[in-house]
């Protein structure tokens, strides 16, 4: 967070927090997001897509359910692939 400048070139961005993940609060991955957001309004260097995603229940490794995380995981799939072609 306090290293980044205006001056550099950021990839598109998939971000991830969880609201229960005892080792990264929910609001740093938020910091991170609104500080590259206000850079990216500053110059033309930001990425293509700045996208936060988080999770209301689960923790540090994701969605609790099969389900839920089968579904995270196609979402991190398809930006992945929206991003690479």
């Amino acid at each position: 967070y306090q290293n980044l400048g205006v001056r550099e070139e950021f990839p598109s961005l998939y971000i991830t927090a969880a609201m229960g993940d005892p080792r990264v609060e929910y609001w740093q991955p938020a910091k991170y997001t609104a500080k590259l957001r206000q850079l990216c309004s500053q110059s033309h260097l930001g990425p293509k897509q700045l996208i936060m995603r988080t999770f209301m229940h689960g923790g540090h490794f994701g969605e609790g359910g099969l389900t839920d995380k089968d579904r995270a995981h196609a979402e991190e799939l398809a930006f992945l692939l929206n991003n690479t072609i």
